[in-house]
């Protein structure tokens, strides 16, 4: 198995399986450049999500709506 991550989100772009004569094949649904799957989605394939540092000030707004999330002091 042989898997390729991008430093950018850590998107997982290739995932190399192998079937059952042994024989690699890609299993991973996505884009050819990171342009492209920018444009559609970007979080596609990604494994950190969309806040993956500290949030400022313990919120965030999303579709309109603004949540507080607890704040720690590290």
């Amino acid at each position: 198995m042989v898997v390729k991550i991008s430093t950018y989100g850590g998107k997982i772009v290739e995932l190399l399986v192998p079937d059952r004569n042994g024989n690699l094949g890609d299993v991973v649904m996505g884009f050819d450049t990171i342009e492209d799957g920018n444009k559609y989605n970007p979080s596609t394939g990604a494994i950190i999500g969309r806040y993956a540092n500290r949030i400022a000030k313990g919120q965030f707004t999303m579709d309109g709506k603004l949540y507080q999330l607890s704040i720690n002091s590290r």
